[in-house]
């Protein structure tokens, strides 16, 4: 029988797809659990597009982008090689005369020109006057956000290829010359020690637990239900002072009610819609009971790491001098290139992904507001179970269309979706092809997007060393404790004090978790994955990448992490 899609012409379609490139990556550092239809086509059509504008604008060399493609909800993914010599070669070099002369030179005023273009465009759809909007008026509103999410990802991998490109040739420019690769504790002391976006995010919501203790309404945080403790703060004077004053601040005047429980999705409420995350964040936050004063914990250990981020300035400028490196003053350009991983990793997602997704949701779910009065929907949610080319014309022409019966079903296969065990790291036309055994395919294409951050190379196992999971160093040192299986937003408020998360990856919404943990262990994710970047910036053990960890290690095992080997073992 022919094949047929369901919703869009990009599911995956293995007698088409593994034709000529035979092996396709489950992307578990963005992808699970399994996304609504309306983001996933947002996914695999406008992040696609960003992928092929961001690639090509950098001339990035080996690759023109990598594919996406939509597996029950999730995205298989990889780089595609370019095979002509020529143009390989021909984008080397318009790839450095981009980065010499445009990108390093001009990085704060591109950054900023970014920074002030979507959010102009964020606060424009926040002002929107719905009550008034006619029928039309909100037909282009819904075209015009679909074309906003579309321009983020522009700028999204414009900075992604140029940034994590430049950071894979500084780092084939320290294995030659400086005898380092990208694992060592050097390498990680050269690329961290640094603020961002989502880290002041996280210090202003310590600022609010500190200021509960201030006013002696901690244990109204503490011991009320999550949702009915703003109730139970309006019972109290003083409780009444922290909401109009700190809270309103934070969620409001800062702007960080506009964020979800989960950044890569439409459907979640955004935290000023239903607060228990922020809740329960400073419910984690006041197990640590050491009153008002306490430091946030970041700000102890960034000093020490500043501190040895300019002793590996110094040590890796020495010894690519005496190795002879011909251009130093290209590769100090590259370095303090690279030095910009850090902040821009998770400055980008509060700028880009965080942000545009919650304005994308409250303009979505506001028209789905107005399709339940039509009778098109019967729930404003129904939108996230419909791609565009629906959309528009249930918009254009709500009162022909009655879709609350469809929605449900597609509801349902997507609660189905969200089983998780059975899904495999990667899809292949070769039945015997191991994880282990792909590296060539992840490599080849020299993809920074691909083999840095969403997939990453899979680490040989190592059955001799009796350890249980094996994966890649993001960031060295080795911890013991109990382990806290997460596959889910919605289970990262268990984490508690001192306990090892171990998660199919972390991403930009779960930076509060951080303070808590002592480790952390990923089934997916390169070597500049959130997980690795933050666990590098709090200097905690990270394995990442090992396929299978959220399979082997359940909530309550006794582990022990030894990060510079990629090893986890599990203590009788």
């Amino acid at each position: 029988m022919a094949w047929m899609w369901r919703l869009h012409t990009r599911e995956f379609y293995p007698q088409r797809d593994l034709k000529k490139y035979p092996v396709m990556f489950l992307n578990k550092s963005h992808t699970y659990p399994p996304f609504t239809p309306l983001f996933m086509w947002s996914w695999i059509f406008n992040e696609a597009h960003g992928v092929y504008y961001g690639c090509n604008e950098t001339f990035t060399p080996g690759t023109r982008g990598h594919i996406m493609l939509d597996i029950d909800g999730c995205a298989l993914e990889n780089g595609l090689p370019i095979p002509d010599k020529k143009e390989i070669d021909q984008r080397k070099k318009q790839n450095r005369e981009w980065i010499v002369n445009t990108f390093a030179p001009r990085w704060e005023q591109l950054w900023t020109q970014h920074k002030n273009e979507l959010e102009g465009y964020y606060r424009k759809e926040q002002a929107f006057d719905f009550d008034s909007a006619s029928v039309y008026d909100l037909y282009k509103l819904f075209n015009e956000t679909i074309w906003v999410n579309r321009r983020m990802w522009e700028w999204h991998f414009y900075f992604m290829y140029g940034q994590f490109g430049a950071y894979w040739e500084f780092e084939d420019m320290c294995k030659d010359y400086v005898g380092i690769v990208e694992t060592d504790g050097l390498w990680h002391d050269l690329i961290r020690g640094y603020d961002n976006y989502l880290f002041r995010m996280d210090r202003a919501m310590w600022d609010l637990r500190n200021r509960a203790i201030e006013l002696n309404v901690d244990d109204i945080i503490r011991k009320t239900p999550t949702e009915e403790t703003i109730n139970a703060l309006k019972g109290v004077e003083t409780g009444k002072e922290w909401l109009d004053e700190d809270y309103h601040d934070f969620m409001f005047v800062k702007g960080y009610g506009w964020r979800q429980p989960r950044m890569m999705e439409f459907i979640n409420p955004l935290w000023w819609e239903d607060p228990s995350p922020l809740f329960n964040w400073l419910k984690q936050y006041l197990l640590f009971d050491d009153g008002s004063d306490i430091i946030f914990p970041l700000d102890k250990i960034r000093p020490q790491l500043e501190e040895r981020r300019r002793d590996a300035e110094q040590e890796v400028l020495r010894r690519a001098k005496a190795k002879g490196y011909p251009d130093m003053e290209y590769f100090e350009l590259m370095m303090r290139l690279t030095q910009r991983t850090s902040f821009y990793s998770e400055a980008h997602d509060w700028i880009d992904e965080i942000q545009c997704h919650a304005v994308n949701r409250y303009v979505f779910r506001k028209i789905g507001e107005k399709l339940l009065q039509y009778g098109t929907f019967e729930d404003p949610d129904d939108i996230f179970f419909f791609v565009p080319d629906e959309l528009s014309m249930f918009i254009a022409f709500p009162e022909n269309y009655e879709v609350g019966d469809l929605a449900k079903q597609r509801r349902q296969q997507w609660i189905q979706q969200t089983e998780y065990e059975t899904r495999p790291p990667i899809e292949s036309a070769d039945p015997n092809l191991k994880p282990e055994d792909t590296l060539p395919y992840v490599l080849g294409p020299r993809d920074p997007v691909v083999t840095k951050i969403s997939i990453g190379p899979f680490a040989q196992p190592r059955p001799e060393t009796g350890a249980v999971c094996f994966g890649n160093c993001g960031n060295v040192g080795e911890a013991e404790g109990i382990a806290r299986r997460v596959v889910s937003s919605d289970e990262i408020f268990s984490v508690k004090p001192g306990e090892i998360l171990v998660a199919p990856a972390t991403q930009g919404s779960w930076s509060p978790v951080w303070p808590l943990v002592k480790a952390v262990v990923t089934d997916g994710g390169g070597s500049v994955s959130h997980a690795c970047i933050v666990g590098r910036e709090y200097d905690i053990p990270v394995v990442s990448n090992t396929g299978d960890a959220t399979y082997k290690i359940k909530t309550g095992d006794r582990v022990r992490v030894e990060s510079k080997e990629g090893l986890v073992f599990r203590i009788d």
